[in-house]
């Protein structure tokens, strides 16, 4: 995922996607020739499929927004929790791409080409 590439306020996502950054490379350096295996990172941008789905994403944010103290909830308020909610969607709505086929023939470039990238970036969003 780009979001390997720049830390956001998701931070264990970020954290995760920073580690399989960091674990590719390491393991492309490692294993490529003493073993002949080649190792490429696909990393696609936002793309709509289920994750990003609205309805989804709303049952996410409040089931977050219930776990949290109530002082927190009070501090925050209702339309804090709803214009973030909203920005969120609409950002993700703008920026992903419904051409997924953009992630499979990336796949498929780094399986059979003669000479692989080691990175690939897919989605309007990607960097």
């Amino acid at each position: 995922s780009v979001m390997g590439r720049f830390a956001t306020r998701l931070g264990p996502y970020s954290t995760s996607k920073f580690a399989i950054e960091g674990f590719s490379d390491s393991l492309r350096r490692s294993v490529s020739k003493p073993f002949g295996v080649s190792v490429h990172l696909i990393e696609p941008g936002a793309y709509k499929t289920q994750i990003g789905d609205p309805h989804r994403a709303r049952e996410a944010c409040m089931d977050a927004w219930k776990g949290l103290p109530s002082e927190v909830q009070e501090e925050y308020g209702d339309d804090f929790r709803e214009e973030v909610l909203e920005n969120l969607v609409r950002t993700f709505q703008q920026f992903a791409s419904s051409r997924l086929q953009d992630v499979t023939d990336a796949m498929e470039h780094a399986l059979c080409a003669a000479h692989p990238r080691t990175r690939y970036v897919t989605g309007s969003d990607g960097m």
